[in-house]
């Protein structure tokens, strides 16, 4: 268990123990634009999905 501060720093966290620089993360549209950015800067792609 970690404590975080917010929605954004719990999803870089669950980011980078889940999965691997490279990986294409599907994200459901519409969502929350700073979920792309969080994705981007971890080196993940987003998959967009409508």
């Amino acid at each position: 268990m970690q404590y975080v501060s917010g929605v954004i720093p719990a999803l870089t966290a669950c980011l980078n123990y889940f999965t691997a620089p490279g990986d294409g993360i599907v994200m459901l549209e519409p969502i929350y634009n700073s979920f792309f950015g969080a994705i981007e800067k971890t080196g993940r792609k987003v998959v967009a999905s409508q």
